[in-house]
């Protein structure tokens, strides 16, 4: 597990998070809420450039990546939302499934949180397909909450459920946008 580092994804690396999301999308449907179909025809830079750095005005985004060897085989997404001040949300995770159950999750759920925090957000969401056991395992020992009564389809045309899941982080200062 040491030979295994955990970074964040720069601009310049797109390319990389286009084919690693495709793998995952391909290894893992059930999982996402978009489909191989739909994103391997997202071929121009800016469409995933989302997933690096946000949306101008809208989102800060960042990918993290688990890489060995110099090869990916994992990846999450923190979002931040301007119109959602004070939460993250974790988004597009997933380890190659040679790797699963070594640790490659929580440490890339554990930069997630990690990224949350230094942006001052006090909560870190996430949705999980209720039929993942390993994931909702991975997310509740990391210290997220099942939200029972949150429920949502996959996706349009899904017969698959999701459940969110929250975690309250703990902050030393109040939030830049809160009176004093």
């Amino acid at each position: 597990m040491s030979d295994i580092a955990v970074r964040s994804l720069r601009d310049s690396e797109w390319d990389l998070l286009r084919d690693l999301r495709l793998r995952a999308l391909l290894d893992s449907p059930e999982s996402f809420g978009s489909t191989y179909e739909r994103e391997a025809t997202m071929r121009k830079k800016t469409n995933w450039l989302f997933w690096i750095s946000g949306e101008s005005g809208v989102s800060t985004s960042q990918t993290f990546v688990a890489e060995q060897s110099k090869e990916l085989v994992g990846m999450a997404t923190g979002v931040d939302f301007e119109t959602q001040p004070g939460l993250v949300n974790l988004f597009g995770m997933w380890v190659h499934p040679a790797m699963r159950s070594m640790g490659v999750g929580r440490r890339l759920t554990d930069a997630v949180v990690e990224w949350a925090s230094a942006r001052d957000a006090e909560r870190v969401l996430l949705r999980v397909t209720e039929t993942n056991a390993a994931a909702i395992h991975l997310y509740t020992s990391a210290g997220f909450r099942l939200m029972l009564d949150d429920r949502e389809p996959l996706r349009h045309g899904s017969d698959f459920t999701t459940l969110g899941m929250e975690m309250v982080l703990v902050t030393r200062y109040p939030r830049r946008d809160s009176p004093p």
